[in-house]
């Protein structure tokens, strides 16, 4: 009884309300029922699965280097991981950038001889086919970028939540904001597998996952005000969870999950 209502069927977890919000300015709708074809519950192979777009077989670039092959040439910050790797949808041959945050995105080193170092290093691998040759480049030009934006100095333009979520939101929206042209990225976020203490719609694990779900998405909705009309946020997992409780008072491995929608360019007002 206390679920925030959709469509008089549909209805999200209170802990959602921020989502609830960008509902009703329609810049948010739930996709359930999403799942592969391939009937795995183990988390690397479903993953693995969703993060290249296809089935067991088939094509070993992710997803997002698909779009980025459609999409054509951009800055070196066009596909970014905010974390500590390059994520497996982002695989593949157009290249992308992992990095943690932007104030600690720098040329280690001197200070003083910062200049000459970077100069060393392009003159190393100039004319050698070497095979990290493309990397010392992108690299450098991505400090290229970065230090303008690093100089100016930076505030979030809005609260988000502690934990590696909304940090990671606030880094991406400070991108956004500042036109470095990030055209894809992909920020991971652990904690769903909740074979225990799945809890009540007051405490528990679920309750505090989607609070700061909530919370994340709705910070960087605010924060990023209209340009979000120029964004589409896709949260997905690898699969859903059984419908029964087991003796740990959790859920099991199940298969179908739901896929949420923010953004611009949205068909809103359903549940599609």
């Amino acid at each position: 009884e206390r679920a925030i209502d959709l469509d008089g069927f549909f209805a999200l977890h209170p802990a959602l309300a921020p989502l609830h919000e960008l509902w009703k300015a329609g810049r948010f709708t739930p996709v359930p029922a999403v799942s592969t074809p391939d009937i795995s519950r183990s988390h690397f192979q479903a993953q693995d699965c969703l993060e290249r777009g296809g089935a067991g077989g088939g094509a070993t670039e992710g997803w997002l280097d698909r779009v980025l092959d459609a999409a054509g040439p951009g800055t070196t910050f066009r596909a970014v991981g905010v974390g500590a790797s390059v994520p497996r949808a982002l695989a593949g041959d157009q290249g992308a950038l992992a990095i943690r945050k932007l104030d600690d995105f720098k040329l280690g080193g001197w200070e003083q001889v910062h200049a000459k170092t970077a100069q060393a290093l392009r003159t190393l691998y100039t004319g050698l086919d070497h095979a990290i040759a493309k990397d010392v480049t992108d690299t450098l030009a991505a400090l290229d970028t970065a230090g303008p934006i690093t100089a100016a100095g930076y505030a979030p333009g809005a609260s988000y939540p502690e934990g590696d979520l909304g940090a990671r939101l606030a880094e991406l929206a400070r991108l956004i904001k500042a036109d470095a042209g990030v055209r894809v990225a992909n920020i991971d976020t652990g904690g769903w597998d909740m074979h225990t203490n799945l809890g009540t719609v007051d405490n528990g694990a679920m309750t505090s996952q989607l609070t700061t779900l909530g919370r994340a998405f709705g910070a960087f909705a605010a924060d990023l005000g209209d340009r979000l009309d120029q964004v589409t946020v896709v949260a997905m997992t690898e699969f859903g969870r059984r419908v029964a409780q087991n003796s740990n008072a959790g859920t099991d491995h199940g298969h179908g999950a739901v896929v949420l929608l923010l953004g611009g360019g949205l068909v809103a007002g359903t549940v599609h």
